[in-house]
Parts: C-alpha cells; structure tokens; sequence
C-alpha cells in the first residue's frame, strides 16, 4: 500500500522489473477498492494497492527449531550457553565458557555481534533495534487472510489457528531491552483497526519481542572478517532476517568448504563494517 497513486505505479514498475529474474514474484496486480472488498470482505480501504500473488509466513520460533533439529540430525552439537570468545589467531578461536577451541567459528549473532568483537581490538557498525508486535486471536480461516503491508510500521500477517499478527516495531533507542510495552504499539493497531474494523472486536492473546541488528547504511554483510580466514560474521539483517538468514548461511557454509558461492561477497563487504581499532 502506497498514499499516493504515483507512488503505487512506481513501485508496480519496479517490481515487474525485478520479476523477470525472480519469477517466484509471480503476477501483479494493481487492485481498485472494489476488487479489494471482493478479495478480503472485512476490508476498507479508499485507494488502489498492489496485489501479488507470492508470499509466504514464516514464524520464526518454530523455524528456530526445525533449524535446530536439522543440525543434530546431521551430527552437530547443540549448546545452549552464552558465550564470549577467549582468544582469536590464525590457528584456532577459544570459546571461553566451554573451552574449547575451533578451526572455524562463525558468530552469527545479529545485534549482538559488538559484544563479541569489541574486547578482541574490533569496531563493528551494528546496532540494536527492538521490535514488538501483537498477536490477535480470532475465530477466522486465517488461511483465507491476505498478508497486508500498509505505509509504514505495522503489516496485518495472518498466521495458523486464528491468529493474526499486526507489527512490528521499530524502536532505536530501547538498547538490549526486550521488555514489552505495549503504548508503543498503539498507533499500529489504530491503523490496523481502520483497515479492518472487524479485528477489534478480538483480544489481544499476546505481545512478541525481539531485537533486530542494523548497520548505519541498513545494509546486510557476511563472511570472513578481515585478515581472519578463520573467523566468519553475519549480521545486519535487520527486519529481513527470516527471509535471507537461511540464504546467508547456506553461502557461509559454501565459503568455509571452498566452494563456489551463488552471491557475490563482495557485494556485502565485511570491511565497511568491522574494523580493527
């Protein structure tokens, strides 16, 4: 969803671009209200939107686990600790909490990737962002639900049994804070509301929140830190973790065992963001 007609015919251009190298875009569509009101009965809206028909909702938490699950199948060792590293050489990376020392690491730990690279002469240009979001139960298919991006903040993301995320967040000042506040969600369910009246009458089951990693250019990097071939970062991801994390690793992993990689690396350099002090 786009304010202004001219807005919503740029980005109509821009995505018919972007189709013809990813066909997983599929059709599009400019909707007028009345399409709309077909597609979606609760819905009001006084303007013309973009319909695609790709999409997906993923839940992040379950994803965890199924990634989790995955590893050990594989043979991997799964530790739930927090951990600090011990000492970084060419050689080999001590883990302090266990230690343990390894041939690779790869510190995949979204905002908080300073914390691990700062006492070891590194500055890294990552931030915390909080994000909260608010789970709506209802009594819909929520099968049949549209995911809805309006301008701005909050999307409309339909999930299994009912629920109905609206969200999330985007609060730069709250540090590591993963406390829930619901006030800062206020004006997000207002538009929510306005868009599709008929979710107020269902309460609020619960609120979610995490915190997302930013670089100041909101530009995602991964690889081998520099001058450290044994030692791989990723972070950045932002609001798109879900989306290219996967994708992320899977090209990590391609560059740990030497083989060639989809992506270019160095159209996410590492050295634009870690530094050594």
């Amino acid at each position: 969803m786009k304010k202004t007609p001219k807005l919503i015919d740029d980005l109509m251009t821009i995505a018919q671009k972007r189709q013809v190298e990813a066909p997983l875009i599929q059709e599009i569509h400019k909707l007028s209200p009345s399409y709309q009101q077909v597609a979606f009965p609760d819905w009001t809206y006084s303007s013309d939107l973009i319909q695609t028909d790709a999409g997906a909702v993923v839940d992040g938490q379950v994803l965890c686990q199924d990634l989790l699950a995955g590893a050990r199948t594989f043979g991997l060792r799964v530790k739930n600790m927090k951990v600090s590293l011990d000492s970084i050489s060419d050689h080999e990376i001590t883990v302090k909490e266990d230690n343990e020392s390894y041939d690779t690491v790869v510190l995949a730990s979204g905002a908080w990737l300073p914390k691990l690279l700062t006492d070891h002469g590194f500055q890294v240009d990552i931030r915390p962002q909080k994000g909260q979001l608010a789970v709506i139960q209802t009594d819909w298919d929520t099968s049949q639900i549209p995911l809805i991006m309006p301008e701005g903040e909050g999307d409309i993301i339909p999930h299994l049994d009912g629920k109905i995320y609206i969200g999330a967040t985007h609060e730069d000042d709250q540090g590591y804070d993963l406390s829930t506040n619901p006030s800062q969600l206020t004006d997000i369910l207002s538009t929510a509301y306005a868009l599709v009246p008929a979710l107020a009458q269902f309460p609020v089951s619960e609120l979610k929140v995490g915190t997302r990693a930013y670089a100041s250019d909101y530009a995602p990097f991964y690889g081998p830190v520099p001058n450290q071939t044994n030692l791989f970062v990723a972070s950045g991801l932002g609001s798109s973790g879900l989306t290219t994390g996967p994708l992320i690793g899977r090209e990590i992993a391609r560059m740990i065992n030497k083989e060639t990689t989809a992506l270019d690396p160095n159209d996410y350099p590492v050295g634009n963001y870690i530094t050594r002090v």
